[in-house]
């Protein structure tokens, strides 16, 4: 468990990094500061939301929700975090928020493969036991079998889709849309390695609450997607 914010904390440190350094020098201190609020964002809202699904825990141990370091986030509430504290960065600096959350793609793959990785060693979002395609990973409780390597999977895929966003950024007219790709990459793999991870989860309908905060949150970036393709480059003619 330990290893995972260590992880995390080194690829964002990695992310910030690259982001400031591939960034023009006239977005290379937002690029820092609005990546630094967005690593702070997550975190918050990441915990914030893992100690309210395990409330009957912490009620009783309020010390324990304030360690970062103990483990412990939810990816809805990292992304809302997030991107709340990126966009009051941009409203309060006047910066083009589609144009910052572009050069801060560096950032966002290198959080996104870390928090994948951090699993395998945490025991969350594991693959089902097979004599397979099979590599060792550990679960909740500390036990180590021969399971699907699911997170390595989607880390590779979340990389790709960052990639892929990464290369067509300076081919894309309108700012933001590479990074709406990216996050909808990423919601995507969330959607999909939900229906093949063997941990415990609360179910809602048959889906696993991730799968349902994958589609709430692609709702609105798909719509904006759209908006950039269709209606934004119409706006440009």
């Amino acid at each position: 468990m330990i290893i995972y914010p260590w992880l995390v904390g080194l690829a964002a440190a990695v992310g910030l990094a690259l982001s400031g350094w591939l960034a023009p020098p006239d977005w290379e201190r937002p690029s820092l500061e609005g990546g630094a609020l967005l690593v702070l964002g997550s975190l918050l809202g990441g915990r914030l939301d893992y100690v309210l699904r395990h409330w009957p825990f912490y009620q009783g141990h309020l010390v324990e929700a304030l360690n970062l370091g103990a483990g412990g986030l939810a990816w809805p509430g990292a992304a809302l975090g997030g991107v709340s504290f990126l966009l009051a960065y941009t409203l309060l600096g006047r910066y083009a928020p589609g144009q910052l959350a572009d050069y801060l793609l560096p950032l966002g793959a290198a959080l996104g493969v870390a928090a994948w990785l951090g699993c395998w060693f945490a025991g969350c979002a594991y693959g089902p036991l097979t004599a397979g395609l099979a590599l060792s990973a550990v679960d909740e409780s500390g036990a180590v079998a021969m399971r699907f390597p699911l997170q390595l999977l989607a880390a590779l895929l979340t990389l790709a889709g960052f990639g892929l966003a990464e290369w067509l950024r300076p081919r894309w007219r309108q700012p933001g849309g590479p990074a709406l790709l990216a996050a909808l990459v990423s919601l995507g793999v969330l959607f999909g390695v939900s229906f093949w991870q063997a941990d415990p989860g609360r179910i809602w309908r048959g889906w696993r609450l991730d799968n349902w905060a994958a589609l709430i949150y692609a709702a609105p970036l798909v719509l904006s997607l759209l908006y950039l393709l269709f209606v934004g480059s119409v706006d440009e003619t």
